[in-house]
């Protein structure tokens, strides 16, 4: 776990590894940003997050944003519906 500084907004990293490896990113953005990315919208279950990348790339990002806190989930190995489980599992569990 380490924080971090995003566009001058505080925010917490955090990097796991094991079977599979990914980054989370919490962050409390003072302004809201919008890209064009290749993207796809996922049904969280709690809100809809943005699933980005290119379909041959193996690196993903997962992007949602709840309550006011922008998450981002990075991978280049964590299948599809575990990035979306991660997701659920962090809703109320980080925060500073």
């Amino acid at each position: 776990m380490k924080d971090i500084t995003l566009g001058g907004d505080q925010g917490v990293l955090l990097r796991y590894s094991g079977k599979y490896s990914f980054t989370l990113v919490e962050s409390a953005p003072t302004e809201q940003t919008v890209s064009a990315l290749p993207a796809t919208p996922l049904n969280l279950g709690f809100t809809i997050g943005v699933l980005a990348g290119k379909p041959d790339d193996p690196m993903k990002t997962l992007m949602w944003t709840y309550n006011g806190v922008e998450f981002r989930l990075s991978t280049g190995d964590l299948p599809q519906d575990e990035m979306i489980k991660v997701a659920q599992a962090v809703q109320g569990q980080l925060g500073k």
